[in-house]
């Protein structure tokens, strides 16, 4: 089952091993657009893995958001599934108190002018000033 693309407040990660990257990217739809939305357990495509995920992985995704975060916005984080069975971990956030950082740094969600398919978004180093 697909659950949509990418794009300014939604992105995709694999798997639990991409839990830093994941709340890194977190922080700069944040600091951009004051939400978003992290799948983990989905392709690039959209596409659901069908990965296991437990109250312990929940667990551990609000204990990374809660040590590297500066500030940590409304949280929701929950097991989802797809009508064929299979599982994905979802992370939605909103927070008005910009700048966020993680670990310290700051960053932001941008799209790639020119960019190709599936590499639209990256999140970059920023100054941690709004909209910048």
């Amino acid at each position: 089952m697909r659950l949509g693309s990418e794009g300014p407040i939604t992105a995709f990660f694999e798997g639990m091993e991409q839990l830093e990257e994941a709340v890194k990217t977190l922080t700069g739809m944040l600091n951009r657009y004051n939400r978003g939305r992290i799948l983990l357990g989905v392709d690039s495509h959209g596409d659901v893995l069908g990965r296991s995920f437990c109250e312990i992985d929940v667990e551990t995704v609000r204990e990374t958001i809660w040590k590297s975060v500066n500030h940590v916005p409304d949280v929701r984080i929950q097991i989802g599934l797809t009508s064929d069975g299979k599982q994905y971990l979802s992370i939605e956030a909103e927070g008005y108190e910009i700048p966020y950082s993680y670990k310290s740094w700051f960053y932001s969600r941008r799209q790639c002018p020119g960019a190709e398919p599936g590499k639209e978004w990256v999140t970059l180093l920023t100054c941690g000033m709004r909209h910048h």
